[in-house]
């Protein structure tokens, strides 16, 4: 086995470009310092010793054998890595999204789990969302509670293999979706409905996307009554819920990053920088070393860093997030993984900035756009939504959405519940309609209150756009903006975050619009 070094017009060994697999894996907690090693030739760094009770150079060797098959090259970080020189380091980690989306497949050794045992969890996960789903709709409560056991306990099982509580791998799953799980064998795992694709991470997403599709319905008290214990049944559905959403599986078909930063906060790693450098690549950024490879930095450096980065290239993707935690003073703006990201919010892609935010290595953050009045903003909406509800030119227009967020604040916790206007108009009443607006205003009169005798606005933070290759082509009226408080007794620049909303009201009039005025300030 030979490392292969990379030459000029990415050429290893005089062939361009050749075709490679990639094996992500984990191994960092289990490093020692004397013991077996990988032997690989054409390599000047000491290719790192992994205890046996992980798994056995033997092993190791037999499952890249497997993975090369179809292919004369495999990518794994020990022996394509520099391990003992950390600039050279940070920049191939700095190219993991080049590495990854080229490689022709990337397979996930789950390597604790033996062939049967993969197979059956794999098949329990899919049969179980199913059920939880399918008996939801059928309203039948006993079985649903029963199947939500059942999928509890099958992950709980799966989510032994430390492949699931690595930070690394993390990255490495949004990065392809698509890749293929292996057990300790490297043997794929088989499924009854395919008989040509194996089971891929993408397979288990779709399980736990399904399942918990009913879950958030049953939270919200949609339907099914609680069979003996009412609180005991509602734990138990929030608990596989939490499983599901901090697995990090389940938003692998969001695009928002912002998910699995939050859910980096479960996931372990090696050094504390690593906190960073192990994320940085699934917002597309290259930080640190990276960027400076002969200077050191600390973890508190990159975080800043990162801040000022994503704010100034994407503020829309650096600002979609709901805080779960009082931010510091002055940290209002800054993103941590004490976040939670609304459904509304998990696919942002689409968005164009409509305002700046600048970050200053003192922390301090300035923004410039455009704010309207938070309470003419609800006044615009309450306006418009009996024109909705009531023109009939506007029975197949598009449903407008209204959601307001707030953060995690001294005057109350975050609140992530939004208003979630029905799309299928066939099936939705006049009075289901109305409440449905109803409720929103009344949340924001709340927001009003909340705050009262100071000053709230809405600054335009992004508009979605319809694209033509890179070029937008077409703004829609979906609008995100941030809601921005101004306290008595602060200077008239200084505005403190509260939250964040959405909005579309594609039947109104533009005369109705509240007014947008140019601000400047910076962020308490």
């Amino acid at each position: 086995m030979t490392s292969i070094e990379r030459s000029e017009g990415n050429s290893y060994n005089h062939i361009k470009e050749p075709a490679y697999n990639i094996l992500t894996y984990t191994w960092g907690r289990w490093q020692q310092k004397e013991g077996p090693r990988l032997p690989v030739e054409g390599v000047t760094w000491k290719i790192p010793s992994i205890r046996e009770d992980h798994f056995s150079v033997s092993t190791l060797k037999s499952v890249l054998q497997q993975v090369a098959r179809e292919v004369d090259y495999v990518w794994i970080d020990i022996a394509c890595i520099d391990q003992e020189n950390s600039a050279v380091k940070a920049d191939e980690v700095g190219r993991q999204v080049g590495i990854f989306q080229e490689a022709q497949k990337v397979y996930a050794w789950l390597s604790w789990h033996t062939s049967e045992f993969l197979e059956e969890l794999v098949k329990n996960v899919n049969d179980f969302s199913l059920d939880i789903q399918m008996s939801y709709l059928e309203g039948k409560a006993d079985e649903t509670y029963s199947a939500i056991n059942s999928l509890t306990e099958t992950l709980n099982m799966l989510f032994q293999d430390p492949w699931f509580s690595s930070l690394w791998t993390l990255q490495e799953s949004f990065l392809r979706r698509d890749a293929t799980l292996i057990n300790q064998d490297a043997q794929t795992v088989p499924l009854e409905w395919s008989k040509t694709c194996p089971a891929q991470l993408g397979t288990l997403a779709s399980s736990l996307v399904m399942a918990r599709e009913a879950l958030l319905r049953i939270i919200r008290g949609d339907a099914l009554p609680a069979t003996q214990s009412n609180t005991d049944t509602l734990a138990r559905v929030n608990a596989l819920s939490t499983i599901i959403e901090n697995s990090g599986l389940y938003f692998l078909w969001a695009n928002n990053p912002n998910l699995q930063y939050r859910v980096s906060q479960y996931r372990k790693c090696s050094r504390d920088v690593d906190r960073i450098y192990a994320i940085m690549q699934i917002y597309r950024l290259r930080l640190g070393q990276a960027l400076e490879p002969h200077r050191e930095f600390t973890r508190k450096e990159l975080e800043l860093q990162f801040i000022a980065t994503l704010n100034a290239q994407n503020p829309v993707i650096a600002q979609a997030f709901v805080h779960t935690k009082i931010p510091g003073p002055g940290e209002s703006y800054y993103i941590t993984p004490a976040i939670t990201v609304p459904e509304r919010f998990r696919t942002v892609a689409d968005f164009q900035a409509q305002c700046k935010i600048s970050v200053q290595s003192t922390n301090e953050a300035s923004f410039t756009g455009h704010a309207c009045n938070f309470e003419a903003m609800l006044n615009f909406w309450d306006l418009n939504k009996h024109r909705q509800v009531d023109d009939p030119a506007m029975a197949l227009a598009e449903f407008g959405v209204q959601s307001i967020f707030l953060d995690a604040s001294s005057q109350s916790d975050s609140v992530s519940l939004y208003i979630n206007v029905p799309y299928d108009r066939e099936f939705v009443s006049r009075d289901v309609e109305l409440k449905a607006f109803a409720a929103v205003q009344d949340f924001g009169r709340n927001v009003l209150d909340q705050f009262k005798s100071k000053e709230l606005r809405i600054l335009a933070l992004g508009r979605e756009v319809t694209r033509k290759g890179r070029q937008p082509v077409f703004l829609s009226l979906s609008q995100m903006g941030l809601i921005l408080l101004r306290e008595a007794g602060t200077p008239t620049s200084t505005w403190r975050r509260v939250g964040i909303c959405l909005w579309s009201v594609p039947w109104a009039d533009p005369e109705n619009e509240p007014s947008w005025v140019k601000i400047e300030g910076r962020f308490g």
